[in-house]
């Protein structure tokens, strides 16, 4: 579940424009989410003979959405890739891959910087203080599975220690709360687990602090153990965690040009740890334990160096922390028209629907973690995609721009990481027949199907209606009444409808 307001924001932002072979309306709402994440770009004749439609469905934030509606155009039109010798989708792959790279540069982390500190002051971001935010994420986190939870902060609790253990003793503790009459577990399971907790939380030096227990009493147990023995740590992290805010709060980020793209594409440089840092160590210690527990079977051999290994891997991803650019990203959807073709360059779940004769065509297909093309790709850049169909317990999409937490390989290129930015490209062909596109984020296609947009529209043209106002009414259709449901309808809305021909 997302930060939900109290009531939707139904405020709708409205344009429209036309030119002799194009018209458009769009609409963007931000319905029940907390803040609007959405950005959009509806360009008539970005180059000559070609019109551009994209939607980009921000998360983790709105800077990396909104700068890439800002630049995206412009960084494609001075490529000059619609006269390039390369082929619109080779060229289109190339440019979206440069352009992630683009986005982990100084100059625009700065920015991406920036964009977050404003949005910080806007009437939208302030209808939630920070306190407000941070008991929403609270609750999302204590409904988290306990390996979820060692996921996402696993490299925190191992360097910082004692306050974030706490941190994930207490939404252990709420959520086991919450499960304990309906949420049985095994106790071999149980136990086997909270051994290896104890010796991933605690660390080896501090391991012996921990005692053997079993079930619901090694929280207890963990908990009291960080409250006696790291107490005053936990205090001095407090002190330096705020001083440290202020700092940031005092920053100016200046606005800077996008810097050059034509570079090599490595993956995550610096500060950032690889996949394979520290593995030999970490190797070493299976091996011994291995060696202490033959008796217990292969099998059990097997189950302990998978669990392992994915929070190795998962512990080098995951840097503690909300940093633009690095947790947050952006899908992008972007349609190019010309008055022969049609061609849709798309990363994550955004979509683009071609109505011809009054049938529904799928110009991009919806990027999931669960799609074996995806799910390869993650394993392989050392992810893992859980039941619930999210890398590594958090981003439940697959390619995005931004999202450079999850792109620290670096033995892989930025394409092959375990969020990619390459696009797949769909060229389709104008054709007599075609009579309007609609390109709209995820708050509208988990809603309504693809042919089920296009009966909508298609009807509201026959009774005389602009795409404007039927942008609008698609918004209207797809918000929820509560948000007591599964989250459907609650998402921000994005809305482009394209008229082309003489329909």
């Amino acid at each position: 579940m997302g930060a939900y307001l109290e009531k939707p924001v139904t405020e709708k932002h409205l344009e429209n424009g036309k030119s002799d072979e194009v018209q458009y309306g769009a609409c963007t709402m931000q319905g029940w989410r907390a803040n609007q994440e959405d950005a959009h770009n509806c360009i008539l004749s970005l180059e000559e003979g070609w019109n551009m439609f994209a939607v980009y469905d921000g998360h983790g934030g709105s800077e990396v959405s909104q700068y890439t509606a800002d630049h995206l155009p412009k960084f494609l039109k001075n490529k000059d890739f619609l006269k390039s010798s390369d082929s619109l989708t080779e060229a289109f792959q190339k440019l979206f891959v440069e352009f992630d790279d683009v986005l982990r540069s100084e100059s625009v982390l700065d920015e991406l910087k920036r964009i977050y500190e404003a949005s910080k002051g806007s009437p939208a971001a302030s209808i939630h203080s920070s306190d407000e935010d941070d008991r929403i994420k609270t609750i999302e986190e204590s409904e988290l599975p306990l390996e979820d939870l060692i996921m996402k902060y696993g490299v925190a609790v191992l360097n910082n220690g004692p306050l974030l253990t706490q941190k994930i003793v207490d939404m252990v503790g709420k959520n086991r709360k919450r499960k304990q009459s309906n949420d049985p577990t095994d106790d071999s399971k149980r136990s086997k687990n909270t051994a290896k907790l104890k010796k991933e939380l605690a660390g080896d030096e501090k391991s012996e602090k921990v005692e053997e227990v079993e079930g619901d009493d090694a929280v207890g147990d963990v908990k009291e153990s960080a409250e006696k023995d790291e107490k005053a740590t936990a205090e001095e992290a407090t002190e330096k965690h705020e001083d440290d805010d202020d700092e940031d709060d005092d920053s100016d980020y200046e606005y800077s040009a996008t810097e050059d793209a034509e570079k090599p594409v490595k993956a995550g440089e610096g500060d950032a740890a690889g996949v394979s840092e520290s593995e030999s160590d970490d190797d070493e210690e299976d091996e011994d334990e291995a060696e202490g527990e033959e008796e217990s079977g292969e099998d059990e051999e097997d189950d302990e160096e998978i669990d392992q290994r994915q929070f190795r891997l998962n512990r080098n991803v995951y840097d503690m922390g909300d940093i633009p650019g690095e947790d947050s990203g952006t899908t992008a959807c972007v349609c190019f028209m010309s008055d022969t073709k049609i061609v849709v360059a798309n990363i994550g779940d955004s979509r683009a629907v071609l109505c011809r004769a009054g049938k529904a065509i799928d110009l991009s297909v919806d990027h999931k973690p669960e799609d074996k093309i995806e799910r390869d790709r993650i394993e392989n850049a050392g992810g893992i995609v859980n039941e619930e169909g999210r890398v590594n317990g958090g981003l439940n999409l697959s390619r995005a721009f931004g999202d450079h937490s999850y792109k620290k390989n670096d033995s892989l290129p930025l394409q092959e990481q375990m969020i990619s930015a390459l696009p797949d490209v769909h060229i389709e062909n104008r054709d007599v027949q075609d009579e309007f596109i609609v390109v709209a984020c995820d708050g509208i296609w988990n809603s309504l199907k693809s042919q089920e947009v296009v009966d909508i529209v298609r009807l509201g043209f026959k009774e005389g209606k602009s795409c404007e106002q039927l942008s609008g009414e698609l918004c209207d259709a797809c918000l929820a009444d509560s948000t007591a449901g599964d989250g459907t309808g609650c998402d921000n809305m994005t809305v482009i409808v394209i008229k082309i021909g003489s329909q």
